[in-house]
């Protein structure tokens, strides 16, 4: 949700599925830097194959990753660089793929209950108060990532890492 904002916002290309790369991608540029915009087409859990090869492919080494977070109150995002997946297999397979943790990780909070398990709400729609917190909080994970372009990732933390 939070890359189809930033596309829309900011005007990037139409989505194209690109089967190489097992993903959609979109582009643009956000402050005079050239922006990709990948949504991975694996499941979940073999996301880094779609990341490795837009990595390659494109050369780069500057790497944002969105993702959704079970340790995390819901409606809170965290920014953090170089740790582990802390479980989360979609970011276990980036690490693996990649050989490495030195990336960005935007992190979502979705944990809603402590009682409920993961497997109970994750997939299910969200409650019309859940669905305001999370407008507000895609508005603000696209504004994070504008200030990691912008300005940088420390600056971004200090604005953003209220936890």
């Amino acid at each position: 949700m939070v890359v189809d904002q930033l596309q829309k916002i900011q005007g990037f290309s139409d989505w194209q599925t690109k089967k190489k790369f097992q993903a959609e991608i979109s582009e643009g540029h956000l402050y005079s830097e050239k922006i990709i915009l990948v949504k991975p087409q694996t499941f979940m859990n073999d996301s880094g194959q779609a990341v490795r090869k837009i990595a390659a492919n494109y050369k780069t080494e500057n790497i944002l990753v969105v993702h959704d977070d079970l340790d995390l109150e819901f409606g809170k995002m965290k920014i953090v660089k170089k740790r582990g997946s802390a479980g989360h297999k979609g970011v276990e397979s980036i690490i693996q793929e990649l050989k490495s943790g030195d990336f960005i990780r935007l992190r979502l909070g979705i944990k809603q209950d402590k009682k409920i398990q993961a497997k109970d709400f994750v997939l299910k729609k969200f409650s019309k108060d859940n669905e305001k917190i999370l407008k507000k909080l895609n508005e603000e994970a696209c504004q994070a990532i504008e200030t990691i372009v912008e300005q940088g990732i420390e600056k971004a933390q200090n604005r953003y890492n209220k936890i």
